[in-house]
């Protein structure tokens, strides 16, 4: 008999969602101040990009500190509920994994993001491009709704 998993196993890994392709999502319900509903959403990823520096509009030239890069991706998101979709899970995400460690990306503000956009309404179509600051590597973005459920992964190669 095999001993039971440490509880450092990881039980679910969340799909990967590459370049092209379009995944069905789910977001838990949160309360807050302002009650969050749960949502449903197809999200394609569009683009990825990987960088030491960015031109943005607004913000100017934003530069990946040494030892540091830039990842930019833009997400498609097609409202599939009832309800108004939470973006905000798409603006930022949740771990870095890279060679056995995880760390928290650093948010990037630029332009185009979801969090300057109305979420969007049920049959309603909206595209955002965000951003994080991750170690010099080649690793993996894991995105997670508000409860911290994973929700998809993002393959990232320099």
């Amino acid at each position: 008999m095999s001993p039971p998993p440490s509880p450092q196993t990881p039980t679910y890994t969340p799909p990967r969602l590459a370049v092209g392709q379009t995944l069905h999502i789910s977001t838990s319900p949160a309360e807050m101040a302002n009650p969050v509903p749960g949502g449903i959403a197809d999200v394609t990823l569009v683009d990825l990009d990987v960088t030491k520096s960015l031109h943005t509009e607004f913000y100017g030239v934003i530069k990946a500190d040494p030892g540091e890069q830039i990842v930019v991706w833009t997400i498609k998101v097609k409202n599939t509920g009832p309800d108004q979709f939470d973006l905000y899970p798409l603006t930022d995400a949740k771990r870095w994994t890279s060679s056995g460690q995880v760390t928290q990306p650093q948010d990037v503000s630029i332009d185009d993001s979801f969090i300057d956009q109305p979420e969007p309404r049920p049959g309603e179509t909206v595209t955002g491009r965000d951003a994080a600051s991750v170690p010099d590597q080649d690793g993996t973005l894991e995105f997670a709704d508000r409860q911290g459920v994973p929700m998809f992964e993002i393959a990232v190669t320099r």
